[in-house]
C-alpha cells in the first residue's frame, strides 16, 4: 500500500480548486461577449430547390436584401441611387463606363463562381452567384450544379438569367481575367454561346489595385471585406483552397453539410461586391460631412478621380486624405497625389508647401518633390538662388536626374544675373 503525504494531498485539492476557479471564470468571460456578427445578414428564404431538364439539374436559392441591410458596417442603401457619374469613375476611364451614359444601379450584375480548379482539362464550373437590384432589393441568386455531368444546366441557367438584362454592367473581382473568360470557355464545350467577355465589365480588382494601394496588405477580396467593409466571415468557413474538395465530397455523398458552407462563401463575396460599390458611391455623394469621412476611402476615391483626369472632383478627396490620415505611409501618398493635381492645374502655389513638407519628411517621396521644388523655382518663380539651395543640400539625388547637371546650369545662369550663388539650405 502507498502511503501520500498529507501536504501532497491537500496541495491536489488547492490546484484542482483553482483549475475549476479559473475554469468557471473563462466560461463567464466567453458567455459575456458580444455574439459574433454575421458575414452578411441571415435571409431565411436559403433552401436549394432542385430543377430538372433536357441538360440537367441544377440547384437554386434565391436571397433578397432591402436597403436597410448592413453588410459588416456598411449600409447597402447607397447602392441602390450609383450612378454613371459613380461607375466611370470606378472603372477608371473606361469608354464602356462613362458618365453621362445613363448606366443605374438597376443595370449592375455582381456575378462570382466557384470552381474545381483554375483552368484547363478536368476544371469545371460548379456554383454561380449573381445579384442585381429589382424593385428596391437586392437580389441574390446562386446556382449549384449536383455533379459535373449537370454542369450543362448550371451554364444554362446562369447565361439565361445575365441575358434576361439588356446591355447589363457584370460587377466582378477579377472577372474580366477569370470569372468570365472561365464561364465562356465552359459554355463553347457544352457547345452555348457565351458572349460575356464582350459585356460591359467593371472589374473592381482594378479599382482597389488603384485606389487602395498601401492601404492594405493585399488586394484580396477578403483583405477588402474585413479592413474597409468590416465583414466577419463564418468562423468555420471553408478555405478557398479547400472549396472543390468539399463540392466533391457533396457528389459522392449527397450530403448538404458539405454544400452549405461553399453556398455561404458564395454568397458573401457577392453580396461583398455590392458592398464595396455602396461604400464607395457614399464616398462620392457624402464624402465631405463628418459622418460619411473615411480618410481612406478619400484617397481611393481622390486616385480614382486622377486616373479618370478628374481633377476638380480629385481634390477635394484628396485634401480630407492628406489632411487626415493617419499612418504616414498613405499620408505621404495623399499629399503627393495633391500636390501634382495643384501642379496639373496651374496652381503650383498650392502645391509648394505640400512639396516642401515631402522633402523634409518623407523618405519615399522627399527626392522627387526636391526635384519638383528645383523645377518650380528655377522655371516658374525664378528663383535661381532657392532652387540651387534645394539642388546643394540633397545629398540623393531623385532618380534619373542628373542632380551635377542641373547644379551647374543654376551656377551659370546665376553668374550671368549677377547674383551670388545662395547658402545651401538645410531641412531640405
Amino acid at each position: 500500500m502507498t502511503h501520500t503525504a498529507p501536504g501532497h494531498i491537500a496541495s491536489s485539492h488547492i490546484d484542482r480548486a483553482e483549475a475549476r476557479r479559473a475554469l468557471q471564470t473563462l466560461i463567464r468571460e466567453i458567455e459575456a461577449r458580444p455574439p459574433r456578427p454575421p458575414s452578411v445578414p441571415v435571409a431565411p428564404d436559403g433552401a436549394l430547390t432542385w430543377l430538372s431538364g433536357d441538360a440537367g439539374t441544377v440547384g437554386y436559392r434565391e436571397l433578397r436584401y432591402d436597403a436597410s441591410e448592413v453588410v459588416g458596417h456598411q449600409s447597402l442603401a447607397p447602392l441602390f441611387v450609383t450612378d454613371d457619374r459613380t461607375l466611370a469613375l470606378l472603372g477608371r476611364g473606361d469608354p464602356d463606363l462613362a458618365e453621362g451614359d445613363g448606366t443605374s444601379a438597376s443595370d449592375l450584375v455582381f456575378f462570382d463562381i466557384e470552381t474545381t480548379g483554375l483552368g484547363g482539362a478536368g476544371a469545371s464550373v460548379f456554383m454561380v452567384a449573381t445579384a442585381r437590384v429589382e424593385a428596391q432589393a437586392l437580389v441574390v441568386r446562386q446556382y449549384v450544379s449536383p455533379s459535373p455531368a449537370d454542369e450543362g444546366a448550371l451554364v444554362d441557367a446562369v447565361l439565361g438569367a445575365i441575358r434576361a438584362q439588356d446591355d447589363p454592367v457584370l460587377v466582378t473581382y477579377n472577372g474580366r481575367t477569370f470569372d468570365a473568360p472561365f464561364l465562356d470557355e465552359r459554355a463553347t464545350m457544352h457547345r452555348r454561346r457565351g458572349g460575356l467577355q464582350s459585356a460591359r465589365h467593371l472589374d473592381l480588382l482594378h479599382t482597389v489595385r488603384r485606389g487602395y494601394r498601401g492601404m492594405l496588405p493585399t488586394n484580396r477580396l477578403a483583405d477588402v471585406e474585413s479592413l474597409i467593409l468590416g465583414v466577419t466571415r463564418p468562423e468555420f468557413e471553408v478555405a478557398g483552397a479547400e472549396i472543390p474538395h468539399w463540392y466533391f465530397r457533396f457528389v459522392r455523398t449527397g450530403s448538404m453539410k458539405y454544400i452549405d458552407p461553399i453556398l455561404e462563401h458564395n454568397a458573401v463575396d457577392v453580396v461583398a461586391l455590392a458592398a464595396l460599390v455602396a461604400h464607395l458611391h457614399e464616398g462620392v455623394t457624402n464624402g465631405f460631412s463628418p459622418t460619411g469621412l473615411d480618410p481612406r476611402r478619400s484617397l481611393a476615391l481622390g486616385r480614382l478621380a486622377v486616373a479618370g483626369r478628374r481633377f476638380a472632383e480629385a481634390t477635394p478627396h484628396l485634401e480630407v486624405a492628406a489632411s487626415t490620415l493617419e499612418r504616414h505611409g498613405p499620408r505621404e501618398d495623399a499629399v503627393r497625389e495633391l500636390a501634382s493635381v495643384y501642379r496639373a492645374t496651374g496652381r503650383r502655389t498650392l502645391a509648394v508647401p505640400h512639396w516642401q513638407w515631402l522633402a523634409e519628411r518623407s523618405a519615399s517621396h522627399g527626392a522627387w518633390a526636391r526635384r519638383e521644388l528645383a523645377i518650380h523655382f528655377e522655371h516658374h518663380t525664378r528663383d535661381l538662388s532657392s532652387a540651387l539651395a534645394i539642388v546643394e543640400a540633397t545629398t540623393t539625388p531623385p532618380p534619373r536626374e542628373d542632380w551635377s547637371r542641373r547644379r551647374d546650369r543654376l551656377v551659370r545662369k546665376l553668374e550671368r544675373a549677377g547674383g551670388a550663388p545662395k547658402a545651401a539650405a538645410t531641412g531640405v
